[in-house]
């Protein structure tokens, strides 16, 4: 076989470099394109067939996430005793809070809320996954400080059912992933009337809602309960998951309507 000779371009003697402004380039050029098309095309479906078929909004442990980011020790330093914060927020596909809403409180938990408050919007949290894609999700949440023999202890859990929260249970409590647009009775919302109504809730370990109950209404005489009945029902929930499993659970809530004249 005879030697091949390079040119000082390294192109073979006798040989020339392809044209691309010509057929011969355009074709390569297109042919590269469709290829990166395909490459991508296969490397999303790759990435979506990775995902679980379901999963909560979890908190996370990374430098970002909401325990890391409050400073217990400060909060002991300027005076912060044992205390909790429950809170409701959104967990939106791309890992940060909205929707943020702190509504219960023991007494002199100031600077724990304060701080709850002001983390909720810095941390990041891993995004809920229901049928296999990431979705938005609310989430039900509890803040525990407690100061002990001289050291500050900073708990969060994903759920505010007391008997869970006493025992320092691995629950998370049901999410929801899907909501109706409009929630709001029609009366008092021309009134601008706001209310609490408390919420009994079962969902089954299949994510299926099987009980929503009112218990209570700050605002009887209008129809705040069985408005909130309905809205309940019509929304979707990934279940209630304890040591990573799904299961059937039951847990109580207050459901909100902030009005003009909002009902603490």
């Amino acid at each position: 076989m005879g030697r091949i000779h390079e040119d000082q371009a390294g192109n073979p003697s006798g040989s020339r470099q392809p044209d691309l402004s010509g057929t011969h380039g355009k074709v390569k050029i297109a042919s590269v394109r469709i290829l990166m098309a395909l490459f991508v095309t296969l490397a999303t479906a790759a990435g979506a067939q990775s995902l679980p078929e379901r999963r909560p909004a979890l908190l996370g442990s990374g430098p970002e996430s909401l325990v890391n980011l409050i400073d217990a020790g400060e909060l002991m330093k300027n005076g912060q005793e044992d205390a909790w914060v429950m809170f409701n927020f959104t967990v939106g596909v791309d890992g940060r809070a909205g929707q943020v809403v702190l509504y219960r409180v023991s007494p002199g938990a100031d600077l724990l809320k304060r701080e709850v408050s002001r983390n909720l919007k810095r941390a990041k949290f891993i995004p809920a996954i229901y049928m296999g894609r990431l979705t938005s999700a609310g989430v039900f949440g509890t803040a525990i400080f407690v100061a002990k023999n001289g050291r500050p202890h900073l708990r969060i859990y994903e759920n505010q059912e007391m008997e869970e929260l006493k025992r320092g249970s691995d629950f998370i409590a049901p999410q929801t992933i899907r909501s109706p647009y409009s929630f709001y009775p029609n009366r008092a919302g021309y009134l601008g009337l706001g209310a609490t109504v408390q919420i009994r809730l079962r969902v089954e370990a299949d994510g299926t809602t099987t009980e929503v109950k009112a218990l209570s209404s700050t605002r009887p005489e209008e129809n705040f309960a069985s408005n909130a009945e309905s809205f309940i029902r019509r929304s979707t929930f990934l279940p209630g998951y304890r040591n990573g499993r799904p299961v059937a659970s039951v847990i109580t809530f207050d459901f909100r309507y902030f009005g003009r004249s909002s009902v603490e």
